[in-house]
């Protein structure tokens, strides 16, 4: 008698339904997942409000300030759909860790000085802009129930 895919599903429904009936499965491994989607959405809020320049982008930071690292970032994108992204949420569930690439666009005031640095200044210019892809290490912290970010630091690729 050859196998049919009826069978297949009758014996993979069993299969899986195994440990529901035995109880083997914790509420461990849902936390988990839910810390993970928490920390990708706040890796995404960051790139929003930065982007969008909304001036809250702080907020996100359990102490309040924006790290050194994103002094002149103007914009994040995300690279490759996610596909090299990190997360690890530690067993405390306190602590996370995560590596995100992305693309860095930068506006960084030009540090000379002169006659046309002054002119371009005045006009809203006296500005140099770069794209760069980098890789976003950040390091998160559980503060009431919420997660914020720790530690942010940026490498190139």
């Amino acid at each position: 008698m050859k196998p049919t895919r009826r069978s297949f599903f009758t014996k993979a429904s069993a299969a899986l339904a195994l440990p529901l009936a035995t109880g083997a499965f914790s509420q461990a491994p849902v936390a988990a997942a839910d810390d993970v989607t928490s920390v990708r959405r706040l890796q995404q809020a960051l790139a929003r409000e930065i982007n969008g320049a909304t001036g809250h982008a702080a907020e996100l930071f359990a102490g309040g300030t924006l790290p050194l690292a994103l002094a002149g970032v103007i914009g994040l994108q995300p690279m490759d759909f996610g596909e090299h992204d990190f997360i690890e949420i530690a067993a405390d569930g306190r602590t996370a860790r995560a590596t995100f690439r992305c693309a860095v666009e930068s506006h960084i005031p030009i540090a000379a000085e002169g006659t046309l640095i002054d002119m371009a200044r005045a006009q809203g210019e006296g500005f140099t802009r770069s794209k760069a892809y980098r890789i976003l290490d950040m390091v998160y912290v559980r503060a009431r129930g919420t997660w914020k970010i720790d530690v942010l630091s940026m490498h190139e690729v």
